[in-house]
């Protein structure tokens, strides 16, 4: 669930276009047949692992920029306060 930033909760299938994006990188690199030999367990496990990876690098940087957004904004609201009763 991206989009939390503006208060609209956007269902974007992430995880689709990024092991998308994996297997046509792998196919286009040649890669992609060495795969294919492996154990397809061992392959998903490996997909599985990496994009849970991902999910969760993701969900920091957002939680570090809605931080950065509220620190923003509480530094505003400071420095206006300051102007108006100052």
């Amino acid at each position: 669930m991206l989009g939390l930033l503006s208060g609209v909760v956007v269902h974007i299938p992430v995880v689709s276009i990024i092991a998308s994006a994996i297997v046509v990188g792998l196919t286009h690199a040649g890669i992609y047949s060495v795969v294919s030999k492996m154990k397809k367990k061992d392959y998903r496990k490996a997909v599985q692992s990496f994009i849970a990876d991902l999910e969760n690098e993701l969900m920091k940087w957002i939680d570090n920029v809605i931080n950065f957004y509220n620190s923003a904004v509480n530094e505003l609201k400071a420095t206006l306060k300051g102007e108006i009763y100052g």
